[in-house]
């Protein structure tokens, strides 16, 4: 039996149409799609439109053959003479654009931006015409956001007590959503709108001015998600080696070179073109220049589209080869091209692999604070400004750009901040003796 509902132009909606350019919304009414050439400009015209209140098939592609007839006689949306295209249509049609331009590139890329039109196609501004969409629209309608809930669903099992059978119980909870999700389709938005404005050569960019939603950093002093502290690295390595073995080489490679998780999963050792490669010297190099977002997809760059070729000395390349040579004992991992294959399948990792290695490592060791696998960047930016690195070998190991993103990742630990205070206090006393000498 196939699917009853597919998500399609962020909508849910039948597989199959009605009729042409005609489908079934599983929210009730239909959603129309076609495409028309603006007889002066030869431009394709995407129309979309979701009609909420049409009651038949044939109603709804009546309203589309309206809206095709007026593209054909030249204008684009359903106004006598407009020239410009609806928010909406404009919207989906940039969304296709981005993807086949590889702009948006990865599976997560595609939903974020499907999550976020979903939403910004229920605003009341979806239906305006592009060049008539001011400031106040949105910013009115962004005032409604925080009001808006989601259902989280949880299930749980449970013993029937008359049969004895675990049955599953689901139950839903209605959540705010965060300004952390509501910032991202602000985000889209403000894509969007300086998309159309530079397209168009609108008179003003509607979206300027609007503000995103304030959000608290994720990372304190208690819990920064980086071990800076003296010793902690060590610990921490020395028990993922005990304990997990086999994630031994990419968290310790990790902690090293502070690259994300997504960078180190699609990295090859052996095949057409592998990323690492032994030297005669006895070291070896890497080039960082794929990511992993999730599955088996491998996008052939990086977020910020960097390649990073990282000379690694003598013990790092000697750490990797006793990693790769337990890779060709077992079956699965042998055949892998892979530097960090799945030890069940052989393949990509998955996103959440290294996510309870680290929790039980953490544990273990006593950390009182919480590390994901993300801590091997953060991590990184710690040791290598305690080391006295110079920023810019760090960026350049790391992949970050500016001093910015060099600045965000460092957590400075408590012991380095008292350092800092005593330094300054003693450079301070030390002033002040000479002050009064001099008086």
């Amino acid at each position: 039996m196939g699917k009853q509902w597919v998500r399609r132009w962020c909508m849910w909606m039948a597989p199959t149409p009605s009729l042409p350019g005609v489908w079934r919304r599983r929210d009730g009414g239909f959603v129309v799609r076609a495409r028309v050439k603006h007889p002066k400009t030869g431009r394709l015209v995407p129309i979309l439109r979701a009609l909420p209140e049409a009651r038949t098939p044939s109603q709804a592609l009546a309203e589309l053959e309206r809206e095709k007839a007026r593209v054909r006689s030249g204008a684009e949306g359903t106004e006598p003479g407009a020239s410009k295209p609806r928010f909406h249509s404009y919207a989906a049609s940039l969304m296709e654009t981005k993807i086949a331009s590889l702009e948006i590139e990865s599976e997560s890329g595609s939903e974020k931006w499907a999550g976020a039109l979903e939403h910004l196609f229920r605003a009341p501004f979806a239906e305006y015409f592009i060049d008539k969409i001011r400031y106040a629209d949105l910013k009115q309608w962004r005032a409604t956001l925080p009001a808006l809930t989601w259902k989280k669903r949880r299930t749980r099992r449970e013993i029937d007590e008359a049969t004895g059978k675990k049955v599953v119980l689901v139950e839903f909870e209605i959540l705010p959503y965060s300004n952390t999700t509501l910032n991202t389709w602000l985000r889209v938005l403000r894509t969007i709108c300086a998309e159309m404005t530079k397209e168009f050569e609108l008179d003003k960019n509607p979206c300027d001015g609007l503000e995103l939603f304030p959000e608290d950093s994720p990372y304190t002093d208690e819990q920064p998600n980086a071990l800076n502290e003296e010793g902690e690295v060590a610990k921490f390595l020395a028990k993922m080696d005990e304990l997990y073995p086999q994630h031994y080489a990419q968290t310790a490679l990790g902690f090293c070179i502070g690259h994300r998780p997504s960078t180190l999963r699609p990295l090859t050792r052996k095949g057409p073109d592998p990323d690492w490669t032994v030297n005669d010297e006895g070291t070896s190099r890497l080039r960082v220049r794929k990511s992993n977002s999730r599955g088996q997809e491998v996008m052939k760059r990086t977020k910020n589209r960097q390649v990073i070729i990282i000379d690694l000395p003598v013990s790092v390349t000697e750490m990797l080869q006793e990693h790769v040579a337990k890779l060709d004992e077992c079956a699965i991992t042998r055949t892998s091209d892979l530097l960090f294959p799945s030890t069940r399948t052989g393949r990509i990792q998955s996103r959440t692999t290294l996510a309870k290695p680290f929790a039980v490592v953490a544990s273990a060791i006593g950390l009182k604070k919480k590390i994901t696998p993300k801590a091997m960047r953060r991590s990184y930016k710690d040791i290598a400004r305690a080391a006295d690195i110079p920023a810019a070998v760090r960026k350049g190991v790391s992949g970050h750009k500016t001093d910015v993103m060099d600045a965000h990742y460092a957590s400075p630990s408590l012991a380095e901040k008292s350092r800092a205070v005593a330094k300054v206090f003693d450079l301070a006393k030390a002033r002040a003796r000479r002050a009064s000498a001099g008086s």
